[in-house]
Order: structure tokens, then sequence, then C-alpha cells
């Protein structure tokens, strides 16, 4: 899941606390499901699932994590902005005030990750995946507007 990392890289970038001490960052995926897509001989699926982000004793500004949030989405995820129904539940988060410097923050995010599988030319039937399959995961469509 390749949005997983681009995400976590984002937020590293965006946001210095996290920058500074990285494990107090950690992003995983639940509830996923792996959707087929493909026709025929193809063998392509969708990822979707509800990617988590847990900031631990974060003691920055939640508005700038949010913010980077929010751009990656932009052009990670779109429909996060552009569907209405998907805006309204589609990023959420839950915090926990440890004390006046510090929170727990996590925030939920429902991604999709289309992946294309093609045979490799003159790849033997057999054998290694690595060597019978091209994969390839799929830009997002451009924003409209």
């Amino acid at each position: 899941m390749e949005k997983l990392r681009s995400l976590r890289d984002a937020l590293t970038a965006a946001v210095p606390e996290i920058a500074r001490d990285p494990s107090k960052l950690t992003v995983f995926a639940k509830a996923g499901t792996s959707v087929a897509t493909g026709a025929g001989e193809r063998i392509s699926w969708e990822y979707r699932y509800t990617a988590t982000l847990l900031l631990l004793d974060f003691a920055g500004n939640a508005d700038h994590v949010i913010a980077a949030v929010h751009a990656w989405v932009r052009v990670y995820q779109v429909e996060l902005l552009d569907n209405l129904d998907l805006r309204a539940r589609g990023i959420q988060f839950e915090a926990e005030l440890l004390n006046t410097a510090a929170v727990d923050l996590q925030i939920t995010l429902q991604l999709t990750e289309g992946v294309r599988v093609l045979p490799r030319a003159g790849a033997p039937a057999t054998g290694p995946a690595a060597q019978r399959w091209e994969i390839t995961h799929l830009a997002e469509p451009p924003r409209l507007g």
C-alpha cells in the first residue's frame, strides 16, 4: 500500500514535531479489502481500507497535522474533498488531552488504491510472481476545478 508510505512522508515533511521524532507517528491500515477489478485474464484490484494515523504524546499544533492531511488528500484521495458523502465522513479524528502541552491524536481516512497487474511480455506461465507480472499502482485522477 503505497499511499500509507506517501502519507507518512508528507506528514513528516510538513510537521516539524514529527520530523524531529518520527517514532511519535504510527501509520497503519485497518478494515482493508481487496476488490477485484480485472476482467478476463487480468489480475487487478483496488485496495479499500481505513488508514489510521496515531500521534502519541504530540506537543505540536494539531492544526498543522490536519492541514498536512488535507494537503495530501487534495492530491492522493481527492474524492474525500469533492464527494459530499465522503467529505462528511472520509476524514475523522479522536483526541485525548494528556496534559496542558500534549495530546494523543488519532486520524482515520477512507482510502482506495488501484493496482493494475499485467502479464510480463515473454514471461513464463509459472515461476515467481515478480517474473510473471508487471504490477503498477495507478495514479489518482486530477482534481476537477
